[in-house]
């Protein structure tokens, strides 16, 4: 009965939490409030069900409460108080609840909620698009809109293989699966496209290190590492990237993207330190946000942002709050190689891989990561808790089934 009430709150929070901008595309200055409204109360039942187990799961997670309390404590030094103080509340608020439900509900309830909850908005926004003839759907933003497909394709992936989830669900899991594709190409996101195709074909590696001996595993992922690092000297040295640029449908400013960034690295060069609060760039009245604004012919003035997660996060924050993300990240990392080396892979474990090398590849050219209100602030936080080491109790358990040959977490201890 509980688990039912879980998955039923979830379902409610998580469907309200992806049409947040739907809300307030409405132009009903209550619409957006009723939502989010509607999102948060489910977790009051949460809470009030199982308070030592929330209390201790904000205690074992807090480093992903460190970015958005630094974000509140901007408030203090913002140009923009009000905004800072109100933002930087909702964004501390948005983390807790994502900890919450990736610590305190069973994989298996919050991935199914989320798909059917994603499968939903999704498929209502594809129809919407083939009808107004837009790629946007109920995102607002066909590059939000493609976020949300690319996440639902590992999420049915998740769901599918789970051998407990109900048929339903897994069936549920198989068409996302199949029709993300087609839905990716819907949305013409080509930073979303290209990231998930990148991601897929990592995740295929990943599955294929899971076959080896965990010293051979460490081997393969040092080696894929060194790959990384190659590129990344390439792509600096190399330069010029017009050809492919154009082969994608973009010119070499990255359709005005550069523009953005050269503004973001002179705020960041006038407020190093502390940067100029949180959301306190983008606001009516701020000289830089005003004259990318005029250059750019926007005349609503929001739904901007530098399309860079660490410059968005250094204009705000400057370079603490830039380190304190950056020692997140490394954290991040740091749990992914463990998983993969050293314990078996279930499930949800591979959805966290998945989901935070998506969200990884697109942070130089999105901002997913510092938002409220937002679903990948949720996955996130799943990913992180996903990725946890097995319990101490279960480590000697885990040790003598790799021993044996074992590869694979029961279903039992993984619940």
């Amino acid at each position: 009965m509980r688990e039912q009430a879980d998955w039923l709150a979830c379902f409610v929070s998580l469907t309200m939490l992806l049409i947040v901008q739907w809300a307030m595309s409405l132009g009903f200055g209550g619409a957006s409030t009723l939502v989010v409204g509607a999102f948060i109360l489910p977790w009051i039942f949460i809470v009030a069900t199982r308070p030592q187990a929330v209390l201790q799961s904000l205690l074992t997670n807090w480093p992903l409460l460190a970015l958005p309390t630094f974000a509140l404590f901007s408030a203090t030094w913002s140009g923009y108080q009000s905004t800072t103080l109100k933002s930087g509340a909702e964004y501390l608020l948005t983390t807790i609840i994502a900890i919450i439900g990736a610590s305190c509900v069973r994989p298996r309830t919050l991935l199914s909620a989320l798909l059917v909850s994603s499968a939903i908005v999704v498929a209502v926004s594809a129809a919407t698009n083939i009808m107004r003839g837009t790629n946007v759907g109920l995102f607002g933003s066909k590059n939000y809109f493609g976020l949300s497909v690319a996440v639902l394709a590992p999420t049915g992936w998740a769901v599918l293989l789970d051998r407990l989830q109900p048929r339903i669900f897994r069936f549920a899991g198989f068409v996302a699966m199949a029709a993300a594709p087609a839905l990716l190409i819907q949305s013409a996101s080509t930073g979303a496209l290209i990231c998930s195709v990148a991601t897929a074909a990592g995740i295929c590696a990943i599955l294929g290190l899971c076959r080896l001996p965990p010293l051979a595993r460490l081997g393969g992922i040092t080696l894929f590492g060194l790959f990384i690092g190659l590129l990344v000297v390439f792509w600096f040295d190399v330069g010029d990237f017009s050809t492919l640029l154009n082969s994608v449908g973009k010119d070499t400013t990255l359709t005005g993207r550069t523009e953005l960034w050269d503004a973001a690295k002179t705020s960041i060069a006038s407020h190093p330190i502390l940067g100029v609060g949180y959301q306190a760039y983008w606001q009516v009245g701020s000289w830089g946000a005003e004259e990318l604004w005029k250059i750019s012919y926007v005349t609503n003035k929001t739904g901007y942002h530098f399309h860079n997660t660490y410059l968005e996060v250094a204009v705000d924050l400057g370079f603490v709050g830039l380190s304190i993300f950056l020692l997140t990240l490394v954290a991040f990392v740091a749990r992914m190689g463990w998983a993969v080396v050293l314990w078996p892979m279930s499930p949800e474990k591979m959805f966290a891989i998945y989901v935070f090398t998506l969200l990884l590849l697109r942070s130089p050219i999105e901002v997913d990561l510092f938002w409220q209100f937002q679903t990948p602030t949720i996955i996130f936080c799943m990913a992180w808790a996903y990725l946890a080491p097995p319990a101490p109790q279960n480590i000697v358990a885990v040790a003598l089934r790799r021993v044996g040959g074992r590869d694979i977490q029961t279903q039992v201890e993984r619940r």
